[in-house]
This record gives structure tokens, C-alpha cells and sequence, in this order.
């Protein structure tokens, strides 16, 4: 027995959902295999309208929760979906049950700094005058910070042998949650990535950018205006100013890739990124890829381990002459027009390629950029090493959405 159900219902002279409130419904599917990767929606619109049909399915909420921990089950009964598989369109029929628990509507920000609860409000605070290199010149202040916390990090090390300290609930969830238990391998890795966090800082520090964070950031998304924010940047891209920060920078990233490197060996099969048979081959591959860095930061041009077609790096190059995008012609982003269909167009802020691939290229990487189809990692290994991370953090954070079952078919005739 079920509490609500929902009727996709067409009309098909006109091509869309008889029912207006329906146009609000949003479901996603994510569909992966060895073979193929689907993305999936929910059908609102026949474009054709000699594709429509009356019955587009139905959708039961069978089980219904009313409060974090309790249950949910959504069963779909033949359920019309448009599917993109690799740019190709398709309409399929979509039948199974979905089940899960509900989880609390995001983590307690109630205590952080407003920077992190509401960034909206500060930026819309914020002064006009305020450029993206006088923030960064401020961030330099909190390089020493993070400093600190990298000397925590890496100094909880208890060889190796299972957790070396848990992080509290109450510092993200105070009613759900469960302590998070790290071992020394997760905090080497999280000790490198706050070095390399802020040898972006000091690069980043390097340039005199005068672009106006207030002018296309402040009005949040729903005013977000891609032709001024283009605008703004492409005119005000800036120049190299301080290369002795680039400088700087270089002995955080050894730094940071050392502890990386470290905590990638000292990986158990309970950390956060668990070693085990199946991501054995992701860890090793990551291992090779830190080790190459290293070695290219004092010997220059290297070659990517494990890369096909062969992708050549160099990083003592990138330290040694950091890029300056004032000597580039070429503007570094640019509006373009996205169309789902003939009604449903939008604006869509995306990098240039000539611009970038002038201002990296020939300091860091020899890369084709017209070249279809690299292969740098094992595939298999790396995602099962990325859904293995995510469920340890569903133990521990209190989120999940299971499947019972599922199944796809598609029908020709609809």
C-alpha cells in the first residue's frame, strides 16, 4: 500500500505534461557499466511531438519518512525517461524501487565563520573596490595557519596499525553522525593536500588580478549575468607580479606531494581510502603518478606514468618561468549559447582553449589537445576505489540512498 502515486500523463498536440506542477519534478539517474555511462531525466518536454505518448508511467512513494534516520522507498512503474548515452538521445521505459533514509538537510554551519555558513552575504557586503588580488593578498596570512595544521596532520602517526584519532560528530552532524576514525595514511594525504592548498595560495598571490569579485558575484545565481562576468574577467585577466611567491610555492608542493606519497603507502584496508585488492591498482597508479612529480620538479620534462597516448610534464619549467597570462592573446573564457531544444536555450560561461593551452603548454605540459581518447588511469580500479571512499563516509555521515532493485528496458514503440 502506498501513500501518494504520481501519473506522467502527456498531451501530445502540444508535447508537454498535462499536469503544470509536474514541470517542478526533478529526478536524475546515473547509470554505469564497463561499457557505457547513462544520464537519465525525467521526460517534460517532446520536442517531436510525433514521439509523444499519453502514458509516460508511474511513480509510487510507497514509504515515506518524517524525520532523519527513517525510511523512504519510490517504486517506478514504467516511468518514460530521455537518456544521453555518450551525446546520443534515447527514450526508454524505466521500472524498480529505490529505498534509502532520510539524512539531515546538510551539515551544522550554525558555528563556522560566515565565509563558509553564508557565503552569499559576505560577498554581497562586500566592497566594489575588492579585486581578486587583494583578496589573495590576504589569504597569504593564512598560509602560517595552514602550516600548523599540516604539522597536526602529519605528526598523528602511529606506524600504521588502524586509527591514530577520530574526528567528533558534533564538528558536522551533532544528532546523526558517528565519530570519524582516520588512520596515519589518511592524515599524510590530508597534510599533503593542505600544503598543496596553499602553494595555490602563494601562486595565485603571484598576480596583480584587478577583476571585481562584487560585480558578477554578488548577485547570487539566480542574477548571474555570464556576459559581464566575461567581461570583467577577459579585461582585467592581470599579469605576473611576484614571481618569489611562485617561488615560495614550489617547496610547499614538494612538500605537499611528499606527504601524499607517504600517506598513499601507509594505507589500511579501514581508511578512508581503503587499500584492498580492487583499489590496489589505483593506489599503486597515484603512487607512480606523486612519484613522477617529484622527480620532474627536480629534473623537468617527465613522462606521465601509466598515459596513453605519452603526455610529457614538467614542473621545474612551471617554477622556474610561471606563466603570465598578460602575454597571452587570447581571452581566457567566453559566452556561448547551450541549447536543449528549439525553447530551451541559456547562456553558458566556458573557458578558451587557445588561451589556456598558450599559457600552460609550453611551461607544464606537452598535451594534444585535439587528441579524442587519453588513457591515463585504470578506470576500474580508481572508481572502485572513489565508491568505496564514499560509503565509508555515508557510515559515518549519516546519508544514503540504496536500491532495492532496478531495471531499464527499452521498447521501440513506447
Amino acid at each position: 500500500m502506498f501513500y501518494f502515486a504520481i501519473a506522467f500523463e502527456y498531451d501530445c498536440e502540444a508535447g508537454d505534461l498535462k499536469d503544470n506542477f509536474l514541470d517542478e519534478f526533478y529526478f536524475n539517474l546515473n547509470y554505469h557499466d564497463d561499457d557505457s555511462s547513462v544520464d537519465c531525466r525525467i521526460v517534460k518536454r517532446f520536442y517531436d511531438t510525433a514521439d509523444c505518448v499519453e502514458d509516460g508511467g508511474m511513480l509510487n512513494l510507497v514509504e515515506i519518512g518524517a524525520k532523519p534516520g527513517e525510511g523512504i522507498k519510490i517504486e517506478f512503474q514504467s516511468v518514460l525517461l530521455e537518456c544521453n548515452n555518450f551525446g546520443a538521445e534515447e527514450l526508454v521505459r524505466f521500472s524498480g524501487t529505490f529505498s534509502g533514509t532520510i539524512s539531515p538537510n546538510g551539515i551544522e554551519i550554525d558555528d563556522l565563520h560566515q565565509l563558509l555558513s553564508d557565503p552569499q552575504s559576505v560577498l554581497e557586503q562586500m566592497p566594489k573596490s575588492v579585486t581578486a588580488a587583494s583578496i589573495m593578498a590576504d589569504a597569504l596570512g593564512l598560509t602560517k595557519d595552514l602550516q600548523s595544521s599540516v604539522d597536526f596532520f602529519d605528526r598523528a602517526d602511529n606506524g600504521g596499525i588502524g586509527p591514530v584519532f577520530n574526528l567528533p560528530s558534533k564538528l558536522y552532524d551533532s544528532n546523526n553522525g558517528k565519530d570519524i576514525p582516520f588512520t596515519t595514511g589518511d592524515a599524510k594525504i590530508i597534510a599533503g593536500a593542505i600544503q598543496l592548498t596553499a602553494a595555490v595560495i602563494k601562486m595565485l598571490a603571484s598576480y596583480d588580478s584587478p577583476i571585481r569579485l562584487f560585480g558578477f558575484l554578488a548577485n547570487g545565481e539566480d542574477n548571474f549575468i555570464e556576459a559581464e562576468a566575461a567581461d570583467e574577467i577577459n579585461d582585467n585577466v592581470g599579469a605576473l607580479k611576484n614571481d618569489h611567491y611562485f617561488e615560495a610555492a614550489q617547496g610547499n608542493v614538494r612538500s605537499g606531494l611528499t606527504l601524499i606519497g607517504k600517506g598513499l603507502d601507509m594505507l589500511e584496508g579501514d581508511s578512508l581510502m581503503p587499500k584492498t585488492p580492487k583499489t590496489q591498482t589505483a593506489i599503486t597508479q597515484m603512487k607512480d603518478m606523486i612519484d613522477a612529480a617529484l622527480k620532474s620538479l627536480d629534473f623537468g620534462p617527465t613522462a606521465m606514468p601509466h598515459s596513453s597516448p605519452s603526455i610529457m610534464f614538467d614542473l621545474q619549467a612551471l617554477f622556474a618561468t610561471p606563466p603570465d597570462p598578460s602575454k597571452v592573446n587570447a581571452d581566457p573564457v567566453v559566452v556561448e549559447e547551450v541549447c536543449w531544444g528549439e525553447d530551451d536555450c541559456h547562456d553558458e560561461l566556458n573557458t578558451v582553449e587557445v588561451f589556456w593551452s598558450q599559457l600552460i603548454e609550453k611551461q607544464l605540459i606537452d598535451f594534444d589537445w585535439d587528441e579524442a581518447d587519453y588513457t591515463v588511469f585504470d578506470e576500474d580500479s580508481f572508481e572502485e576505489l572513489g565508491e568505496q571512499f564514499f560509503d565509508n563516509l555515508e557510515k559515518y555521515l549519516n546519508f544514503n540512498l540504496g536500491h532495492d532493485s532496478c531495471t531499464i528496458t527499452s521498447n521501440e514503440e513506447y
